[in-house]
Parts: C-alpha cells; sequence; structure tokens
C-alpha cells in the first residue's frame, strides 16, 4: 500500500527545506498545507508545535505519532542525493534523515489511510520544533488524551523499538579564583583552571556502572596567557534509569568541585538542571502486543532495546502516555556520511501502518 515514490519524493522536498533549530517555520508551513489537503484537523501552538488530527472510524486505543521538525547544523542549503537504494547529502551539510525521515514516513502512513480508506481508530500526529537543542519544543505540549504513542526518531534496522530510556539531568559548574599577573605575581592569584582540573580529575565518569553515565562535555574559561585564570565554566550531564543512581552521582561531583575549590581558597556554584524523565514500558502489555503483531505482519523482527539517549518520548510518557520509540532506518546520523536507505523508509512505514491496523482490532 505504501506509494514508495510518493514517500521518496516528499522526504526530498523536506530535505530541501532548512529547518535548523529555532528555524522551522518553512517546514511547518509545509507540513500544514500537506496536512490540511488530507482534510485533517490542523493545529499550531504558541511554541511552534503542529498538531494534526485523524478522527477514528472505529473503536480501539487512540495513537499519537510524532517527530520533530528541527535539524542540527550544518542543514542549510541541503543538497539530497539519492543512489540506488540510499539518500544522502551532497557536500558539506547533514541529511536531515533525523528526524525528517519520521516526518515523511507519517505523512505517508496517514496519506495511505485517506487514500484506501482504511478504518482506524483515532490519531494525533504532532510535529515538534527544537528538539535537538534540549527537547524545548515537546517541553511546551498541552495535555492531550491520547492511549498510546510513538515517536519516529531512533536509528537501526526497522522493528527496533526503544522501550527503556534514562533519567538525564545537567550542571553548571561555575569555579571564581582570584586573578593575577601570572609573570610578576602569580602567587597572589587563584588559578579557577587548576581548580576544575583538580576536581575533574577527583571524579570518575564515563560508564559509571550499568545503569549510570556522566559526562562533562564544556569547558570555557580564561582571559589570556598571562592572567591566571579567575573564572572557569564547565557544563556536563549525567545519565541513569535509577533516579537514585543519577542523584548520587551528580553529588559526587557536586562535593568533587567544592572539595578541591576549598582546598584552593576559590568559590564554585554548582546548578543543577532536570532535562527530562526515564520511561520503561515493560510493563505495558497492550502496547508490546501491538508492536510485536504489527512487526511479524509487515515481516519484520520486534527487537526491543532500552536506549541511553532521550527523545520527546521521555516527555510523552512523563505526561501519562506510554511511547516507544521507532526507528526510521536513518544512520550515521548529525554527521556529513547520514544516510538513510529507501527500502527501510519503506519497512517504516509498512511498520506504522500495520500498528494503526493491530490497534484498531485492539480492546482497551
Amino acid at each position: 500500500m505504501v506509494n514508495k515514490k510518493r514517500l521518496v519524493k516528499l522526504f526530498l522536498e523536506l530535505l530541501k527545506i532548512d529547518s535548523e533549530s529555532g528555524n522551522e517555520k518553512k517546514v511547518r508551513k509545509y507540513l500544514k498545507k500537506r496536512l490540511c489537503a488530507l482534510e485533517l484537523d490542523v493545529a499550531v501552538d504558541k511554541k511552534g508545535n503542529l498538531y494534526a488530527i485523524h478522527h477514528g472510524t472505529v473503536a480501539g486505543p487512540s495513537l499519537l505519532f510524532s517527530s520533530h521538525m528541527d535539524t542540527v547544523t550544518p542543514g542549510k542549503g541541503i543538497i539530497p542525493v539519492v543512489k540506488d537504494n540510499k539518500i544522502l547529502s551532497k557536500g558539506n551539510t547533514i541529511l536531515g534523515a533525523d528526524d525528517k525521515s519520521g516526518i515523511a514516513e507519517i505523512v505517508e502512513m496517514i496519506t495511505v489511510i485517506k487514500e484506501k480508506k482504511l478504518d482506524s481508530a483515532s490519531i494525533v500526529l504532532i510535529f515538534t520544533v527544537e528538539e535537538e537543542v534540549g527537547l524545548k519544543g515537546v517541553k511546551k505540549i498541552q495535555p492531550i488524551q491520547v492511549d498510546y504513542g510513538f515517536v519516529l526518531d531512533l536509528g537501526g534496522e526497522i522493528g527496533t523499538i526503544a522501550v527503556k530510556a534514562p533519567n538525564h539531568d545537567a550542571f553548571v559548574a561555575t569555579v571564581t579564583g582570584k586573578a593575577a599577573h601570572a609573570g610578576i605575581e602569580p602567587e597572589k592569584g587563584i588559578n579557577a583552571i587548576v581548580c576544575v582540573s583538580k576536581a575533574i580529575a577527583a571524579c570518575k565518569l564515563g560508564r559509571i556502572d550499568v545503569d549510570t553515565v556522566a559526562n562533562i562535555g564544556i569547558i570555557n574559561g580564561g582571559r589570556a596567557t598571562n592572567i591566571v585564570a579567575e573564572e572557569v565554566v564547565v557544563k556536563g550531564e549525567v545519565r541513569s534509569f535509577s533516579k537514585k543512581k543519577l542523584r548520587k552521582q551528580m553529588l559526587t561531583l557536586k562535593e568533587a568541585f567544592i572539595a578541591q575549590c576549598k582546598k584552593a581558597g576559590a568559590s564554585v556554584e554548582f546548578v543543577e538542571t532536570k532535562e527530562y524523565s526515564s520511561f520503561d514500558l515493560s510493563k505495558q502489555k497492550t502496547l508490546i502486543k501491538i508492536c510485536k503483531k504489527a512487526a511479524k505482519k509487515a515481516g519484520l523482527k520486534y527487537n526491543p532495546i532500552s536506549t541511553g539517549g532521550g527523545s520527546d518520548a521521555n516527555f510523552f510518557n512523563e505526561m501519562g502516555i506510554p511511547t516507544a520509540v521507532l526507528s526510521t532506518g536513518m544512520s550515521k546520523v548529525h554527521t556529513s556520511s547520514e544516510e538513510i536507505k529507501v527500502s527501510d523508509m519503506v519497512k517504516a512505514t509498512e511498520y506504522i501502518l500495520a500498528i494503526v491496523n493491530r490497534a484498531s482490532k485492539q480492546k482497551l
């Protein structure tokens, strides 16, 4: 039922529309026109997230399908190239399959349903903004009533489904020492860079245990080589499937910074921010049943995984909507080598069509 030619044409058109995070207006306008032509109820919220509703024709669990409209940089002037079964970018840009492959597959799915007049329960589509810069769009979504959700924003073989994702907290540590002339009177200064280096050396980073990882990704500080560095700002994060372990690791990091700064006579401001909460769908039997049977119907291998990354699904789950993350077929994302197979896009669309079909037969 999937129209491969139409799917690829839609995907290529989306890729050619610039939509780096914060600049999704043009792709939103394109999608709004397309979805209105399918006679869906379409709306845009104040943040810029796009909603569309297909009213069901049969009883069954209502479903949410979602992808994000923004891309990472460099994502301007993308020139997609089709080589045999692959789509990739020409030049020094990303492709944008993350996450426009998900958008194209969802739009093709709903197009097939409307075109073939297929029975389905109610379907809500949400295309979010600014996912790549901290899930900012989904954080502004108003509560909605949907039974199950699917975010198309994952790589891997089609049939791969993330049913578990971690908690994620970020931190910013601002270390303040004392400036002094490094050549004339360095002993009068307190070097914030040295404090930070000792704090980091005292911390375990990377893989902490089976549930937990920690990372320091950004360090900014110092003004000149002849000045004892007065201030350094350090940014990092902790992720864990266990809230208890996350808190323990974050406390370990904080205490290391406080201890080293105290020894040197420096001060530190350590600010923590919750990014998102974890989810675990292992007890969502109906959702798992729908996904398994749909995979079988589509001729796919059902492959549930745990992911260390976050997505809009974390927030939909926090809203009370059991939401899994599905593979779109994209690979090497966020690089100029990003690519996707046309055959995988077709399979992914067939899979979500099978999910809709299976859910329409499921009693709540």
